[in-house]
Parts: C-alpha cells; structure tokens; sequence
C-alpha cells in the first residue's frame, strides 16, 4: 500500500510541475492576460504614475518598464505618442472582449512611438484593426527614431497572433496599414519579431477600396519601412492579404506586401537593411507560406508575396521564403505597369547623376523553398503591362547574388494583347536606366541558381510578349546626346 501511494504522490508532483512549467513558460495562449476593455488614468508617464497601476521599473534601459497585464500594456498604447522609454512584456497578451477580438484603435492616430519595445518573447494576440485613411494604422501606427546613432526607436523578442485588419473605407491621400507597425518612418530597429499561427486564427489583411486618391502602402506586418531602418531574424507564419479594388475611382498607387509594402532607404548612408544578426540566426527575414491577392486595378501597382517594392538606397540580405503565393484577378486595363514577384513586385537602385554617385541596391541570399506561385487572370480578360516572375522587374543599378530558387510556377489565364508583358521564372524584366553617371555597370547578377520554372498562358498571345524560363527579357541602356550608356551584366558561370 505504502508503495502504491509513493507511485500515486510521485505522478501527482509530475502532473503539477508540467502544468506549472506550462503556465510559466506562457506556451501558446495557455498562460496569458485578457483585456476588460478598460484603460487607466493617469497623468504623463512617470515611474510615480506606472507604479500607481501596477507597471514596475523606472523606465530606463536598465529598469525598463514592466507590463504584466493587458489593461497595463493599453495603457501604455495610449500613453505611446512621442514616449521615447523602454518597456518589456512579462507576459502573453489577448486583446478580446467576450471572445471577440477587440477592434484596436490606438495605433491609427498617427501617434509615433520613439522608445524601446521588448516582447520579452510574449505574444500580442486577438484584436481587430479598421484602417482610417491618411493615417497609419498598426498595433504601433508609426515608430520612429529621432536619430541614427543614439536615438533609436525599437521593437524586439515580439510575438503577434491572430490579427484581422479590415476596412471598406474609400482611402485617400496617404494610408500605411499593417498589422504590427502601419509605417517605419525612420531610424528603427525590428529584431526577432513573429507573425506566429498557434490556432490556425491566420493573421489576415483584408482591404476593399471603392476609392483610392492617393499612396496607399499595405503589409501583413509593416506598411512601409523606410530610412535607416534594420530588420534582424524576424519571421513571418502564414499571412494572408487580400485587397480588392472595386470601384472606379482607384487613381492611386498602391504597395502591397505580404510581410512589407514598401521598403527604402533615403541616401547612400541612410541604407535601410534586412540581415541576419552576427550570432545565432542564419536568416534576416523568414517568410512561411505567405498568400497575397489582389482583385483590379486602374494604376501602377507593386504587389509581393513578401515585400511590394524595394526602393532606392535599401540592402537584402539573407531571405527565406516558402511555398509563397500570389494571385492577381481580372487584370483589365491598367493605366500603367503591373509589378507582380514572390519576392518582390520592383526592385530598384541609384542611377546617380554626373554630380552624384550612382549607389547599387544589392539583394543577396534569397532562397526560395517549396513553389513559387503566380496566377494572373481568371480566363476571360486581356492581360496587359504585367512583369512577373520571383521579381516583376529589376532596375536601374541593382545588385543580385547567390539566389537558389527550388520551383516556379506562372499561369496566366487570358490573352496576352499587348507587347508590354514580361514573365520569367526569376524576373519578368532586366534593364538598366538612364542616367549621366559615369559608369557604365548598372544591374548585375550573379550566382542564381532556378532547378524547375513552368511558365503557361491559357488564351491567346496576340502581340510580341517576352517570356523566359529565366528572364523574360533582358536589356541596357544604349545611351544619348546627355546620357551615358549603361550595361546589364549577368557573368558566365
């Protein structure tokens, strides 16, 4: 009997430490603080003011601000505008009310959050974001650093889950929409941040615009990332974006990333950066089935499984994505140039002047695992000024290197009428711009490695189109009376 009962207290010890290990660790959302929907008052922030609600630490890199509860970290959203301090989550975070995600809206009033943001790990889950235009909207609308040396902003060690961003809102003038951050403005540092996908709630974008007057940059995590700004091992699980244009009004010009919208720096030495860190990771950004589908448009837009467009003054390195996917629907007749990539709808560079040096926009380490997937078209329209391919088009000074792409794929389904549409099984379209710069190298690629490219029209080709297993086509710049001529160099390995 003696030992029986041994046996019985040892198994129930065992079943207490694995239920206490459970709750501590906060393993996905079994150990977490749920909102009541209230905030506290209080004065500006101040050590005296934080302590009164529970908030421990005194602010300060060394003493940061503890937030243990949900009502504490709505307090500190509504406390975020210009606060330069640094905070730590001590624990996973559920923003639903009565079992509904709660529509968040202190990210979108075009506060700036200047400070330090460490997730300590923890998961920010369940809340529910309804874009307003010319704003940026985020759980953080918009972080910005006041300088590049020692004032930095930056979000660290965080976690997001099931967020839904949905709006039917015409938007005008400038919008930035993403689920963690609407737009990097500058000087801001992201490292080990997640879009995880615990229970299968997958982090959605969902955007229907009767009418866009002006930019609109929209991202399953970042609307626009931009100036000086570094992201460090950050992953990306399963988002979906899915934006329909639906009236005739859409005049403006749109970036829409399934992880970024738009990414740029704003002069050779404000590179804005993707890297790995120098311990640790192998990866800067991991993208993980990221599915993104777009329904019409009337203007030039930029559309990426993993970022819209890469601009001008911006470094690439160490990408990984899989199996990503990306549809575009009834394509009609857009007033300019579609961009469609995988990787990314528009690469772009510095072509520099005779007064300014041309600076390169190098994208190096890109690996692509599983399909890459584009599907333009649903079998009855005219497919017209679309590049697609793992990039739509690469330009103007670019600098492309040890690329290994495991399979892609692109259908178009519908007649190709124009001669203005370029598919490549890497990029739709090569060149190089003009430019009075002196040098003569502008776009270069090395290193690119593609095992299985399938490239398929349904309909119709009825004019000159350039489509590559590889490229689909690829050219310089022959100069003029005042521009120079520049090369596209692509080695022979």
């Amino acid at each position: 009997m003696l030992m029986k009962m041994n046996r019985i207290d040892i198994y129930l010890r065992r079943i207490f430490l694995f239920v206490t290990l459970i709750l501590t660790m906060g393993v996905g959302k079994v150990w977490a603080d749920t909102w009541d929907g209230t905030v506290p008052s209080t004065a500006n922030v101040s050590k005296a003011e934080c302590n009164k609600i529970g908030i421990t630490g005194s602010g300060t890199q060394a003493d940061p601000y503890i937030i243990s509860t949900a009502k504490q970290f709505a307090y500190f959203a509504s406390k975020m505008n210009g606060n330069t301090a640094w905070w730590k989550l001590k624990g996973n975070i559920v923003l639903d009310l009565n079992g509904d995600n709660y529509v968040w809206t202190y990210g979108q009033n075009n506060w700036t959050f200047k400070g330090h943001f460490d997730g300590g790990g923890h998961t920010v889950s369940n809340y529910t974001i309804t874009p307003i235009t010319n704003k940026a909207n985020g759980l953080f609308g918009t972080v910005k650093g006041n300088n590049a040396t020692t004032g930095r902003a930056e979000i660290k060690n965080l976690k997001i889950d099931d967020v839904t961003i949905n709006t039917t809102t015409d938007l005008g003038s400038t919008t930035y929409i993403g689920s963690l951050i609407g737009n990097v403005s500058q000087y801001v540092d992201l490292k080990n941040v997640q879009i995880i996908d615990v229970d299968n709630n997958k982090t959605t974008v969902s955007i229907t615009l009767d009418n866009l007057t002006g930019n609109c940059y929209i991202g399953g995590l970042i609307g626009a990332f931009q100036k000086n700004s570094t992201i460090e091992n950050c992953t990306a699980n399963i988002p979906v974006v899915t934006v329909k244009g639906e009236g005739s009004t859409i005049a403006g010009t749109c970036y829409i990333g399934g992880v970024i919208g738009y990414f740029t720096g704003a002069s050779s030495t404000e590179v804005s950066k993707i890297d790995k860190p120098t311990s640790g990771s192998t990866n800067g950004l991991t993208v993980s089935s990221s599915s993104v589908t777009v329904h019409k448009i009337l203007s030039s837009w930029y559309i990426g499984s993993a970022i819209g467009r890469i601009n001008n003054y911006s470094d690439i390195n160490y990408v990984t994505i899989a199996n990503p996917t990306l549809i575009y629907k009834a394509v009609g007749s857009p007033n300019n140039a579609l961009y469609l990539g995988t990787l990314t709808g528009h690469l772009q560079g510095n072509a520099g002047s005779s007064t300014v040096t041309p600076v390169s926009t190098p994208v190096k380490n890109i690996k692509i695992t599983g399909t890459s997937n584009i599907t333009i078209g649903t079998g009855s329209e005219e497919i017209k000024n679309v590049k697609a391919g793992i990039v739509g088009q690469a330009t103007t000074n670019v600098d492309i290197d040890n690329w290994n792409i495991a399979t892609s794929n692109i259908t178009a389904k519908g007649s190709l009428t124009t001669s203005t549409d370029y598919f490549g099984g890497v990029i739709g379209q090569v060149s190089s711009a003009k430019s009075t710069a002196d040098t003569d190298i502008q776009t270069k690629i090395n290193n690119v490695t593609l095992t299985k490219s399938t490239i398929s029209v349904t309909g119709d080709v009825v004019k000159e189109s350039y489509i590559g297993s590889i490229f689909g086509r690829i050219e310089g710049y022959a100069g003029d009376a005042t521009n120079k001529p520049k090369r596209t160099i692509i080695p022979d390995e």
